[in-house]
C-alpha cells in the first residue's frame, strides 16, 4: 500500500510519465508484482472520496485487488520478466 501511495504522490505532484513508469517498474523488479493494479486502486480511492470517506470503507476493493493478483500470478511473473 505504502509503495502504491508513493507512486500516487509522484502522479499528484506532476512527475513525468517516464518517472512514474520507472518507479512502478522498480517495484515490480522487487517482486511487488501487483503494483500497477494497486496504483490504480489508490487512484480510484482518491477520486471517489465521497463514496469511500475512509480507507476502511475501501478495504473490500483492496482485498479484491489481492485476490485478483493471487489469481493472476503467472501473468504477473511474465510482467516482471519484461521489466528486468
Amino acid at each position: 500500500m505504502v509503495r502504491a501511495c508513493a507512486i500516487q504522490y509522484l502522479k499528484d505532484h506532476h512527475a513525468s510519465q517516464s518517472e512514474i513508469d520507472l518507479a512502478i517498474n522498480k517495484e515490480i523488479e522487487k517482486s511487488f508484482l501487483w503494483m500497477p493494479a494497486f496504483v490504480e486502486l489508490i487512484a480510484e480511492y482518491n477520486n471517489n472520496r465521497k463514496k469511500y470517506p475512509t480507507l476502511e470503507s475501501f478495504y473490500p476493493n483492496l482485498i479484491q485487488g489481492f485476490v485478483d493478483a493471487s489469481n493472476n500470478i503467472p501473468a504477473l511473473l511474465k510482467l516482471q520478466e519484461t521489466v528486468k
